[in-house]
């Protein structure tokens, strides 16, 4: 887990609450968003 927030740090802004839930939200959703906005720039 320490590892993904020291890679992207930007993804992981929720609060600590439930850190086991929220990694398994935002893990699909920040690598969908991370592809997204790389692509993004390249493609246009």
């Amino acid at each position: 887990m320490s590892l993904l927030c020291r890679k992207k740090p930007d993804f992981f802004l929720v609060p600590d609450s439930d850190e086991g839930r929220n990694l398994a939200f935002l893990l699909p959703h920040s690598v969908r968003y991370y592809k997204q906005h790389l692509a993004s720039p390249v493609s246009e």
